[in-house]
């Protein structure tokens, strides 16, 4: 029997893609769906209802990533939910999604240190400690002469330390006053002060004899 020629050869059949599910209840095929939502003008809509719900690391994970590259605000709004979760490592994944996201957050982050709930501007600050954003100091500051909550004056006063200017020092004095009694903050504003102004001149003088 004559051979037949490569081009006179029928085509082997294409395999058929599988097709994924996000609801599926193998964890490794809906890991798989959100992943093929990677790009897709629909993924926002479609990972949101879900993300919160999800159990499984791995895919809690996809959707995340998917999500920040994302980086629209909409993205943003699907993931910010997760911060009131009890879930810790919920939380922690949202906050560090979010961080991913700098001009998504600069659109939110000054109602997300409004927030009424004093938990939810702790995180909004957590947000911001690994943000890469130069207005970071300016939604940083207010918190110092407006909130009521030690902890949160207390947690920006540290952000601060970090990324703060010199010219800010005034305003984290006056916020370690209004909580003299919080041994935390006073420590927090002196070595914030320190750090972003420098250590005080130490008075001229003969040094004292050995």
């Amino acid at each position: 029997m004559p051979l037949l020629a490569k081009s006179e050869r029928p085509a082997a059949p294409r395999a058929k893609r599988r097709s994924y599910h996000l609801d599926d209840a193998d964890p490794v095929m809906r890991r798989h769906a959100v992943q093929d939502l990677d790009g897709s003008a629909g993924a926002v809509a479609d990972l949101a209802p879900l993300l919160a719900g999800e159990t499984d690391h791995a895919v809690r994970s996809a959707m995340f990533t998917v999500l920040a590259g994302i980086a629209t605000p909409e993205a943003l709004d699907a993931i910010l939910p997760c911060l009131q979760s009890e879930d810790a490592e919920l939380r922690n994944a949202a906050v560090e999604a979010a961080q991913q996201m700098p001009d998504a957050v600069a659109n939110r982050i000054e109602a997300l240190l409004a927030d009424p709930d004093p938990d939810q501007r702790l995180f909004a600050l957590d947000i911001l400690q690994d943000l890469a954003h130069p207005h970071a100091p300016d939604w940083i500051a207010p918190l110092l002469s407006r909130d009521t909550d030690p902890n949160v004056v207390g947690t920006a006063i540290d952000r601060l330390a970090e990324c703060g200017r010199p010219d800010m020092v005034d305003a984290i004095r006056a916020a370690a006053a209004r909580f003299e009694d919080c041994t935390y903050i006073r420590f927090a504003c002196d070595f914030a002060c320190e750090r972003l102004a420098g250590p005080p001149d130490q008075p001229e003088g003969p040094l004292d004899a050995p």
